[in-house]
C-alpha cells in the first residue's frame, strides 16, 4: 500500500508483530502519562509515526488514529487538548514524523 508522493506503508504480513512491538513500547512507556509536554508531543508524534506505517486498515486508518492518540491525551491531564482533527494537520503531523523517522534512521546508518 502507499501513501502520499509514493510512500509505502509496513506489509500486511508484519502489522501483528509491529503492533505488538508498538503497544508494548508504549505501555512500557506508561502511555506517556506523566511527560513534560514537550517530551509527551515529541514522543506522540513518533508512535503516531510508527502506528501510521503499520497502516492496519484499509480505510479508516487516521480517524481511529485520531480517536485512539486523543484518549491517550486525554488521560494525561483531563484538560489536555485532543489531537488534531482537521486532515491537513494530520497530514502535516504525519508527513513531517514520517521525515523525521527517515532522517534519524539515516543518521543512525551513516548515510548522512
Amino acid at each position: 500500500m502507499h501513501r502520499g508522493q509514493g510512500q509505502f506503508f509496513a506489509p500486511a504480513a508484519g502489522i501483528a508483530t509491529n503492533a505488538f512491538y508498538v503497544f508494548e513500547n508504549l505501555r512500557e512507556k506508561h502511555y506517556l502519562q506523566g511527560l513534560p509536554f514537550d517530551e509527551f508531543t515529541s514522543e506522540l508524534a513518533l508512535f503516531y509515526d510508527q502506528l501510521n506505517f503499520i497502516h492496519p486498515f484499509r480505510e479508516g486508518n487516521g480517524r481511529t488514529q485520531r480517536l485512539y492518540w486523543s484518549r491517550v491525551a486525554s488521560r494525561r491531564q483531563p484538560s489536555s487538548r485532543r489531537c488534531p482533527s482537521t486532515r491537513p494537520s494530520s497530514h502535516r503531523a504525519s508527513g513531517c514524523a514520517w521525515y523525521q523517522r527517515n532522517a534519524v534512521k539515516s543518521a543512525s546508518l551513516g548515510t548522512w
